[in-house]
């Protein structure tokens, strides 16, 4: 498979905690193509296709030099089998526009948008953790943290 990541420049990842490098390697070392197109290098093609300049690389497992690059080309959203973005550095109403224009070139065919626009209203990142409780401490979900028990959380009684 080809997979696309539109990314923060690529200096400005720390691989030792960025989530995208960690797909990248582990897609790498399934035998995938990786291609890293920057926030930026997204446009508009004639027929509503999203052209891109995107950078095949090859990730290593070595996080100060966590990638190898490879030639740049510009290509179409729809020759890529996947698009995944993690632009952590733009701001909010930008990467809104971003991932409208990605999903707008994921359209056609087959291939797989993993983050469609309407994940940013339908499904907080900051609240995705609650559906998964098993994994979690008591967790409370507020604008402000306080020292009072929510109702809803057992209080431990001594015995």
């Amino acid at each position: 498979m080809k997979f696309a990541f539109i990314l923060d420049p690529l200096d400005k990842l720390k691989a030792y905690k960025d989530s995208s490098i960690a797909m990248m390697r582990a897609a790498a070392r399934r035998g995938h193509e990786i291609f890293a197109i920057q926030r930026d290098a997204l446009g508009t093609g004639n027929g509503g296709t999203v052209p891109a300049q995107a950078l095949a690389i090859t990730p290593t497992d070595v996080d100060d030099a966590w990638y190898v690059p490879g030639a740049t080309s510009s290509q179409p959203l729809t020759a890529f089998d996947a698009v995944l973005k993690n632009c952590a550095r733009t701001r909010p109403s930008i990467r809104v526009h971003h991932r409208h224009l990605a999903a707008r070139g994921g359209r056609p065919g087959k291939r797989a948008h993993l983050q469609p626009p309407r994940s940013i209203r339908d499904h907080s990142e900051k609240i995705a953790i609650t559906e998964f409780p098993q994994f979690i401490p008591p967790t409370r979900v507020a604008r402000a943290a306080t020292t009072s028990t929510p109702s809803s959380t057992p209080t431990a009684t001594p015995s």
